[in-house]
């Protein structure tokens, strides 16, 4: 929250909607003492106070389950062939590293589930992981 308070009001802060943009990398089991992860992230917009963020989270859960708080959703391995493992076949290595549409089934999954809200994909220079060329 810190961080928050002294960076987002900074003329080169990315701005979403108007307010500064905020997320994650995971905070899905970050509960800061509340019951539950809605009560959670709605103690760090609260504190904030006249501080208004846009939070869209990389959650690694369904985004189906987003809780309400969030303005949005940033799907961290949007970026990232997940299906490939390294079992040394260099035709498949080599089918994933030109595989440009492998990645976007979890896009589609995540614009969905938001119902509006804005979305942010992840971007790699690596189209895999869990492999090794």
């Amino acid at each position: 929250m810190n961080l928050t308070k002294q960076f987002a009001t900074r003329a080169n802060y990315f701005q979403f909607g108007g307010a500064p943009y905020v997320s994650t990398f995971a905070g899905e089991a970050c509960k800061f003492g509340a019951a539950d992860l809605n009560g959670a992230w709605t103690t760090y917009k609260t504190q904030l106070g006249d501080q208004k963020v846009h939070f869209a989270p990389s959650f690694f859960i369904d985004p189906a389950t987003f809780p309400p708080i969030v303005d949005g959703g940033f799907n961290f391995n949007g970026g990232f062939t997940n299906t490939l493992k390294d079992n040394g076949d260099p035709a498949l290595i080599a089918k994933a590293q030109n595989d440009t549409t492998a990645a976007l089934t979890s896009d589609a999954a995540f614009v969905a589930a938001l119902k509006g809200k804005s979305y942010m994909t992840g971007v790699s220079d690596q189209n895999m992981n869990d492999a090794t060329v």
